[in-house]
């Protein structure tokens, strides 16, 4: 999708412009080894949100993928995305949502299209969970 695109973009981007701050040569970023992954994803700690950097991880494996150049995050890296998540700044976290109530699928259903399959699966779901009785 154009959306998943523009997010791996940014997460280029944003590698970049890390790679520049910490004076990083350009044959040292493509293919970047691990260390220089985890640098990258710690430096969003207590800044960015944990699924910010993931995207910019992902964003970051594509470009290699697209390369042809042999990806090096692994175990290291998911430990520190994890600390990331951990370390998520408040004003990057969504308060919780209203709870699904009983009238919001009422009024799901009454609009679900039965011939399209889409909407059927969706009126299946709904019905297999035991939400709408």
């Amino acid at each position: 999708a154009s959306s998943t695109l523009a997010k791996y973009g940014d997460g280029v981007a944003h590698f970049h412009a890390f790679c520049d701050t910490q004076n990083i040569p350009y044959d040292c970023r493509l293919p970047a080894s691990e260390f220089l992954l985890c640098a990258f994803a710690a430096a969003s700690a207590g800044i960015r949100s944990g699924a910010a950097t993931r995207n910019d991880i992902s964003g970051i494996r594509a470009w290699h993928v697209i390369h042809d150049v042999p990806y090096h995050g692994s175990v290291h890296l998911n430990y520190v995305v994890k600390g990331v998540k951990n370390l998520t700044p408040d004003s990057s976290k969504r308060p919780p949502g209203p709870p699904i109530t009983l009238q919001m699928l009422e009024v799901l259903v009454s609009n679900l299209d039965h011939s399209s399959p889409l909407d059927a699966c969706i009126f299946v779901l709904i019905r297999s969970q035991c939400i709408y009785q």
